[in-house]
């Protein structure tokens, strides 16, 4: 967890065009999240790396929360997400996106 409130900055173009490479988001690390929201999550197969999805579907599987997570970019070789990782535990997520914050002049 990044504890209440964090900023992020996006690396990367999976997220276009909702969030571009450079930008900086402000992330809460108390909040519950759903379907439709954009989260900073711990990469489930690479420990250490951060990255932004979109949580697209849910379930329950064992009694253990799974999230389905995906790029906004249309163009699918610019994600790494659900459709190259599957279902992601939920306790791998780190904080729901609030906004993205002014760039700085």
């Amino acid at each position: 967890m990044f504890g209440m409130l964090a900023r992020v900055r996006v690396a990367g173009t999976s997220m276009h065009p909702t969030y571009s490479d450079g930008d900086v988001l402000l992330i809460s690390g108390w909040l519950g999240v759903g379907r439709g929201d954009v989260v900073v999550l711990e990469h489930p197969q690479r420990k250490g790396l951060y990255i932004i999805k979109r949580i697209t579907d849910a379930r329950s599987e064992s009694g253990r929360r799974q999230l389905w997570l995906e790029g906004d970019n249309p163009d699918m070789s610019k994600t790494d997400d659900s459709w190259r990782f599957g279902w992601v535990d939920v306790t791998l997520i780190r904080g729901r996106v609030l906004r993205k914050l002014p760039t700085q002049p």
